[in-house]
This record gives structure tokens, sequence and C-alpha cells, in this order.
């Protein structure tokens, strides 16, 4: 979209983390310091009903509501009328693609009571499994242990709660039928009228309740008329159930028959009656295990608890917008975030549907930016209504053109020869892919591959080929895939896409695994180009084949590389960030140029992420890292020495030692990064890195004794003298240069095009690590009291304290100062590459912008180790004798520097530009 076509741009957003401790009213507090910081925009985690106690707010239970938690409506629109009338918007992130299943969802509920025919169910995307005799059932994986040994141990559980009956499983509870109520309420029915007489008003009562319960419509009945009288009568017999639990006789029956059904553990055939009563529910649970095999609903990647739903149906997109649409109309919303925009069945109509319903002024569309991680290449598809992504590439580029290409590769050569890997990234990511697909996806892949087979029996050359064969070729594609997914939608394939997958196609071919009828019969299905054999009716099963597989590729490839490939390949953790890659390009600064240039002449208000709330080290952390690019002869050494005083803190478990080469050298990584840090940060983030690793213990198959002897090597060496003395000094180094690289990074999002992004608490030094670290509360008051003591600070007496964070603070605010007094510049202004020349010209980055006779120029130091020692500026001119900046000729021939005030004759001269300062935010006026 033109970038001079959204109602509103954020000149700068804050993310906050929302949760039951932190809600509307403490954002509220926040908003005076966020102005003075320079802050335009109020950036907050999903607002709608979750489940109790979530911390994030991605577990929508209820989308028509505000989260309780978080305060009510009145908060929320205090807190909107704050920022709105300081001039302030919001951006709220919306959840579009799933919801949380569970006893807070009273549509889920609903639809587990009452199956198909309830009125939520085309709500949730789930195919029902059709039972011969009972009808349509979904799978529920939800239990710890098979269902059997479930059941008898007692641990599905008959109550009674609010009038009803519900099937208990510790936290979790699932309605039971209405019309199945019987199998209960008849328990011990002719004791009862033996014993009291047919005519006891207890029992006529009973017998009434009995007969309202025959009487209910069947819940295979999916007339609307048919399941509105269900929930009528189903009130009524809550109703009369209620008046018989209020007669002892009749309370005495219902806690009796209840006790009848749910048996006695020891006893399995007591627990006959519960079992039938269970097979009688629209849901069937089952051991969680069951959903890596076989899986009846859509999830949010492999997380069984939150179900997707089917936005791209009219009625479902009105029902679960609704609130997020009238708050955007009435309260000053300003901006949405699209969370994983790429699960959705059709991201370009969803986000078109979107734009339509919400408001807009002067015919202008609103802001909306989408969480969408793009590989090395790869362009957000250019007809998409939005102003552009969260930034993830972004972030990735930056961080790359901060390291030391060479470096990078003599890093992983030490690293390959510290852990004995030989494999190269690409193999190592095709065999997670092709691990997580076993492992996580085999239900969705086996109805995929079923689907994909009934296609192929209307095609003369494939019709031949056995289900086996189109299991293993999807599996294959899925996992060989290079992009979390392509977006083919009938009738349109975007030349991206065509090329995208013939490569695939290509790729497969090439490993003569498969019978060539069948890759291309593939390849035919997958850019919907059908055969002149293929009926017309056909044409309209193509695309939902193609739509629903391209949901799969995209967690397939989050599981695979983020969640598993990154914890395996480990040269340079800086690197193994989401939306980055573990090998950068040969020239990443040219790189982070083609990228901002790409992005300033297609999407130039996407967000300018460092860090959010899903990266797994934050950008200080990575800043650090990034340092042993410049140092890998002596990080190896380092390694080695650390290794060797260490060695007697490793143990022998199930015949391996632990840590091995990989988590040892990770944990070190990790110590550089966030160091100082105490074991109880460490010791979760060790545990989650080794599951994902899925190497010798992993989520499915958590291994206590190993992840145990991790955390203790990890306690003993924080405690081990001979360790410290030398690790304390190494990461002083890089804690320093890291620092120069986090005021380079920031300048760099500040000035970029896009919108700067500050995730909470990172505009002072942030070293925190992957969720739920880098999700936890931020000291704010402390934030304002050090920016009040900052503002008019010299920034060279900053530096001599950097520690406290205050240096970042500093060049935060005055950044965004200078950036909000050039709103349009910094808005509309053209990106312009600057290179350099001479004996240091690869350690600065510099870029301009332009708009009329209005520019900025930003240049920043890489690779400092090189320039000056721990602890000094690399400001001596002799550093920077002989190195200049190719300056455009209508460029400015003085400048101001906007952090300082002080006149820059000649911006073009580093030894001049970083005479005072090592970064540099420039304000002129040329031709």
């Amino acid at each position: 979209m033109s970038s001079k076509t959204f109602a509103r741009v954020p000149g700068a957003t804050y993310r906050v983390q929302l949760h039951g401790g932190f809600g509307f009213r403490a954002a509220r507090t926040l908003v005076p310091y966020l102005q003075r910081l320079g802050v335009t925009d109020l950036y907050l985690s999903p607002v709608f009903q979750a489940r109790r106690g979530s911390r994030h707010g991605y577990d929508v239970t209820d989308p028509t509501r505000l989260n309780p938690e978080l305060g009510s409506a009145r908060d929320f629109e205090a807190l909107t009328s704050d920022l709105r009338e300081r001039g302030m918007g919001v951006v709220l992130d919306l959840v579009p693609n799933h919801m949380a299943i569970g006893p807070e969802n009273r549509w889920w509920m609903h639809v587990l009571e009452n199956g198909p025919s309830s009125p939520y169910a085309a709500m949730f995307d789930s195919d029902w499994d059709e039972d011969e005799l009972l009808g349509p059932k979904v799978l529920l994986p939800c239990l710890g242990r098979p269902y059997g040994r479930t059941l008898e141990a007692g641990e599905l559980e008959l109550v009674q709660e609010d009038g009803q009956f519900l099937l208990r499983y510790f936290d979790w509870k699932f309605p039971v039928d209405p019309s199945t109520w019987n199998v209960v309420l008849g328990q011990g029915l002719g004791r009862l009228r033996d014993r009291l007489g047919a005519q006891h008003d207890v029992v006529r009562r009973l017998l009434r309740v009995m007969a309202a319960v025959r009487a209910l419509p069947p819940r295979s009945d999916e007339n609307p008329v048919a399941a509105a009288e269900r929930v009528r009568g189903k009130q009524e017999i809550v109703r009369q159930l209620e008046e018989l639990r209020q007669r002892a006789e009749g309370a005495r029956h219902l806690e009796q028959a209840v006790a009848r059904l749910n048996g006695r553990p020891g006893d399995p055939e007591s627990f006959d009656l519960l079992d039938r009563l269970i097979h009688q529910q629209a849901y069937r649970p089952a051991y969680w295990k069951v959903a890596t095999e076989t899986m009846e609903y859509r999830r949010f990647f492999d997380v069984s608890d939150l179900i997707g739903i089917r936005v791209e149906l009219p009625s479902v997109f009105q029902a679960t917008h609704e609130l997020a649409l009238r708050v955007a109309a009435e309260i000053g919303v300003t901006g949405l975030r699209i969370d994983h925009v790429d699960g959705l069945y059709d991201p370009a109509g969803y986000l078109r549907d979107l734009q339509a319903a919400l408001p807009s002024r002067n015919g202008s569309p609103f802001y909306v930016v989408v969480e969408k991680i793009l590989e090395d290449g790869e362009r957000l598809p250019a007809r998409w209504p939005t102003a552009g992504t969260t930034g993830y590439e972004f972030s990735a580029a930056v961080t790359a053109a901060l390291c030391d290409r060479p470096g990078i590769e003599r890093l992983t050569r030490a690293w390959r020869s510290f852990t004995g890997t030989r494999s190269s990234f690409e193999a190592i990511l095709l065999d997670c892919k092709r691990h997580v697909l076993r492992e996580l996806f085999q239900g969705e892949l086996t109805r995929l591959a079923a689907d994909l087979a009934r296609l192929a029996r209307r095609d003369r050359h494939a019709r031949h080929l056995s289900r086996r064969t189109w299991f293993g070729l999807l599996g294959e594609a899925t996992a060989s895939l290079p992009v979390y997914r392509t977006y083919v939608r009938d009738p349109n394939v975007s030349p991206e896409d065509v090329q995208t997958l013939d490569a695939l196609m290509d790729e497969l071919r090439g490993r003569n695994a498969f019978p060539p009828v069948a890759v291309e019969f593939l390849r035919l299905v997958l850019l919907l180009r059908y055969p002149s054999a293929v009926p017309e009716e056909q044409h309209a099963v193509w695309p939902r084949f193609v739509m629903r597989w391209q949901q799969l590729t995209g967690p397939v490839m989050a599981k695979g590389f983020e969640d598993t490939a990154l914890y395996v390949y480990t040269p340079l953790l800086a690197l193994n960030e989401v939306g980055a890659s573990p090998q950068p390009p040969g020239d990443p600064v040219a790189a982070l140029h083609e990228r901002l240039a790409e992005r300033a002449g297609s999407h130039p208000h996407a967000l300018n992420a460092s860090s959010t709330h899903d990266t797994k080290r934050s950008e200080d952390a990575r800043a650090r890292l990034c340092v042993l690019s410049e140092i890998p002869a002596q990080y190896r050494a380092a390694r080695t020495r650390w290794s060797r005083a260490n060695a007697r803190f490793r143990t022998e478990v199930a015949g391996g030692r632990v840590p091995d080469a990989v988590e040892e050298d990770f944990l070190y990584q990790t110590l550089l990064s966030a160091w100082p840090i105490d074991l109880a940060r460490l010791s979760p983030v060790l545990t989650k890195s080794a599951r994902e690793r899925k190497v010798r213990t992993s989520w499915l198959r958590p291994d206590a004794e190993h992840e145990a002897a991790l955390a203790a090597f990890a306690s003993r060496i924080l405690e081990h003298p001979r360790f410290l003395d030398d690790f304390e000094p190494f990461a002083a180094r890089v804690a320093w240069h890291g620092a120069l690289n986090s005021i380079s990074q920031l300048l760099l999002k500040v000035a970029a095009p896009g919108v700067p992004d500050f995730y909470q608490g990172t505009e002072t030094w942030n070293l925190q690590l992957v969720d739920p670290d880098n999700r936890g509360d931020v000291d704010h008051e402390a934030h304002a009291r050090l920016l009040a003591q900052v503002e008019g600070a010299d920034p060279g007496k900053l530096w001599n304290t950097w520690r406290d964070g205050g240096i970042k603070l500093w060049t935060t605010s005055r950044a965004l100062a200078f950036r909000h007094g050039r709103a349009r510049l910094f808005r509309d202004g053209r990106f312009l590459p600057v290179h350099a020349s001479g004996r240091r010209a690869h350690h600065v980055i510099a870029f301009a912008r332009r708009l009329g006779r209005a520019w900025c120029l930003v240049a920043v130091p890489r690779l400092t180790v090189a320039l000056a020692p721990e602890g000094v500026l690399p400001v001596d001119p002799k550093i920077w004798n002989g190195t200049r900046l190719e300056l455009p000729e209508s460029a400015p021939r003085k400048w101001t520097h906007a952090l300082t005030g002080y006149v820059v004759e000649d911006a073009g001269d580093l030894a001049a530009l970083f005479a005072r300062l090592p970064h540099a935010l420039l304000d002129g006026i040329g031709g």
C-alpha cells in the first residue's frame, strides 16, 4: 500500500504485556512516561477474555468480552482516553486464528454438549469423526495417559455443578449431553420407587425430568429449530432438577446416582456405566499423545488446547471481531497487529474483510500490521491491505549487519570441532522438519494425504498410486518447502508462488524417491492447474486441499526451524532467532541496505522490531553475542579452558555425558549474552533449550534425570572460582562492545524506513532470554526516574556509567524526539544507502533519509573490538582517519548532530563525525 494512504501512522510504538498483575490501570500510569520518552502509540498484548491467569492473552476464550483480569470497560476507555488527549494512539493485538478450549470457552462447551447441531460448531475448524452408532464425534487429546487407565484410576469423574452434569478431569471440565442424562438419573430408580412409593413427590418429579430428557431433540438433528428446542428443553430440565435437589430425598438420589457411575479404583467393572455415558457424548477424551497421530481439529501449531477457528466464514468473522471493530470505531484504537496471519485459511481475504469492516478516515485504510516471518529473499504479498509486518526480518538484518561474516565462518568451524557436528544446516533443518511431521503433525498429514489420494483417483495418470506414496510425497514436500507457506488461492497464483513451488518440485524430482508422475500431479494440484480430464466439480475441491496444506506448512516450519533446528545448530546464538538465519549473507551490510530499500518502496510503515515477546534473546543479549564473531579465536580458546575447568562437574546419564558439547557451548553463550544471571533464570532456559533440541529430552518425552543433571552443572560452575575468574573478564569485554552494538542497533531502528517498535523495558539495557523470561514485569517507575536524571546529561559521562542503562535511555529519548520533530521526513522520506571508503570502511553502517530539502543521516560503528579496547569509545580521530562516507552531491554541506546539538561541518569525514560520540544521527537542510 502507498505510504500516504493510511488514516494514521504511528511515530513509535511501545509494546506492553498485560496480565492480571498489570492491567489497564497500570498501563495508564505509563502514559506520561511514554510520552516523555517519545512514544506515540501504546501497543497492547491481547485485551480480550483469556484463560484465567494468562500471562500473555493469546489463549482467548471469548473475543466478545474484554478480559476482566485486566480491568473493566471503563478502565480500558480511560486508558484510551488518556492516550487520545495526549495525541497518542493505541495498537491492539488481535488473535483471529485460534481460541483456547476448556470450560471458560462457552462456545466450545456448547459444541461439546450438542455436537454439530450447535450453532457454534461451524466456528471451530474441526473434522467430526463419524461413529457408526452415535454419529459425529470429535477427539479431545487431553488425558495424561491412555483412556482406559485414566478411567479406571478414577481420574475421570462425573460431577454436578450449576444444576447440570459435567465430566471432570483435574482442571478440565466437559459438558454431558442432556439427552444422555437418564443414564445417571435412572440409577437406583427402582429402589427409590420401592422405598418411597410410585406416587411420592420426589419419584414423580424424577420421572417428569426423565421424560423431559427423552423428549429432547437428538444432537444429530442439525435443524436450527430443533437445536433451539434442545436449549430451551435443557433449561427447563435444569430448573426441574434444581427443584428436585431442594428435597432431601431428591438430593440423596442424585448424589448416590453420581457415586454409582463414578466407580471404584481397583474394580474395573464398576466403571462400565461411566464408560457407557462417556461413549454417548459428542467427544472422545483421549491420551494427549494421540494428537501426534490422529487430529480432528486444527490446532495452533501442536498445542491441542488451542483450536483453530474458521474466520474465513462471514458469520465467524463477525462473531469474533464484533468487539474489536466496535472499540476501533468508538474509543480511539488507531492500529491493529494480527497474530499468526499464516495460520489463516485465506490471509488475503481476511485482511480485505478486516479493512472493509474497520473505520476509515476520508477513505484511508486502517493501520494494520501482520505477524509474518519472511525468509531470506521473500517478500510480503504486495496486494495485502496492510502496512507490513511486525518486523522480524528487520531485526534479523540488523543483527547480521553487526556481525563479522568471516568471523562467523571461523566460529562455525570451531563449533563443529568442539561438538562433532558434521551435517550442514540445510540437512539439519530438513531432518528437523521431518521429525516434527512424524512427532507432532502426523495426524494432519495423514488426513491431507488421504485427500490428495482421493484427488488423484480422478487423474488417469496418477490414480494407480498408493496412499502410502501420497503420504510420503506430501510429507517430503512439506518438509522441503523453503518458506513458511505459499498463498495460492483460486483463481490467483502469484509468480512468486509459482517460482517457489516449481523449485520445490525440481528438488523432489532430483531426490528420485517418488514416481515422476506423482510429483507432477502434486505440482498441478498445488498450482491449481487442472488437467482437461479432471471433472469440473473437482475445480472446487482442489483449492480447499491446497489452502488446507498451506495452513500446515507454517506450523511445520515454525516447529522444525524455530523450535528445533535453532537449538541443534548453534555456532552463534545471535543469529538463531525468529525470522533470522544461522547463515547470514556474504555482505550483511549490503544485505541490510537492500532490505531497507525494499522496505521503503513497498512497506515503509511496517514495524521496526528489535525485541518482541517471541524473540529467543532480547536485542541487547544478541548485540553482545555478535561480538563473538569479532573474536572467534579468543572465544574458541576460552571455551576450551572453561570446558576443561568444568569437566569435573559433568555427569553420566543413561550412557551419555551431561551436558554434551552442544549443550555446554549453548550454556557459555547464554551466560555471555545475559551476564550477570542467576540460576533461577538460567535453569528454565537450559531445560527449554534441551527439550526443543529433542535429542536427550523433549516436550513429548521429558527426561527428568538429564534435565536435573544439566541444572546441576550450571549451578556448580556458577560457584566455581576458577571458571568465574576466567569467565568474568571475558564477559566484561563482550558486554562493553555489545553495548556499542546496542546503540548502533537503536539508531538504525529509529531512522530506518518503518515505525520503531520498543518492547517493554528495552529502552534501557535488557538482557532477557526466551519466554517466559522475556515476559516478566518491568520496573517502569525506575525507568521514569532514570529518564529524569539523564535528560540533560552529558552523553560522555553517561558512557562512564554505561552499565546503569542511562546511555541507552538518553539515546532513545533524544532520537525519538528528533524523529517526532521530523515526522514527515521519516514517514514519507526516501531511503538512500550511504557507502564508506577507506581503511575502516567495513566498520560503519550509514544511510540517509530525504524529503525535499530535509535530510537525515545516520552513521553507526560495527565490529568495534578492532577499533578501541574495552571501556574506550572509538572516537579517536586516528581510528577513522582516511575513512569517508560517500554522500550524495545534493546532501547538505553542514549538519547538526540531533543527539547533542553540535554542528558537523564535514559529515563525510568519519574522524570528524565520530570525534565526540561514536554514533551519529544528523539533521540537515540540503539542495
